[in-house]
């Protein structure tokens, strides 16, 4: 009994104690963000345009794994990392397209959002709709989506 009291006693505490760190992690990231809508929106776009690099260099590896016939391992690892930089990456533009919209001026960013979450949905599609296909026509549609980004 004394040791079930003592370990629900800790864990109280603990969780009294961590409360105000997560608190103020919050505090702290909110203070980070601009304040100016229209700085955020173009903070987020240019987040958007780091995550649209990132899935190019996945694509990339990918890419050039199915080219030298690496194994089917090493080909479904290429494929989680390009899903999850394609996640990534249309999670940022709708983040940015989020902000956009805040920032009362979304149609100066309404062309460029576009832009990205078109690359984004293309990824993934790619992925969703390729990831069980032979490893030639795999590297056919790849090339094809890489040359056209």
């Amino acid at each position: 009994m004394k040791g079930r009291t003592l370990l629900c006693l800790t864990s109280a505490l603990a969780l009294i104690h961590c409360r105000p760190g997560c608190t103020g992690l919050y505090r702290k990231t909110q203070a980070q963000l601009p304040p100016d809508p229209e700085v955020e929106a173009g903070l987020r776009v240019a987040e958007t345009l780091q995550a649209e690099k990132a899935v190019q260099r996945a694509g990339s590896e990918l890419l050039a794994d199915l080219q030298h016939d690496k194994s089917a391992s090493i080909i479904e690892v290429g494929f989680d990392r390009l899903e999850a930089a394609a996640f990534d990456f249309e999670r940022r533009a709708l983040a940015a397209a989020d902000a956009a919209k805040r920032s009362g001026d979304a149609a100066k960013f309404a062309v460029e959002i576009e832009r990205l979450s078109g690359k984004a949905r293309s990824w993934l599609e790619y992925v969703r709709l390729n990831r069980t296909l032979a490893c030639s026509r795999q590297l056919e549609n790849l090339r094809a989506l890489h040359d056209s980004h």
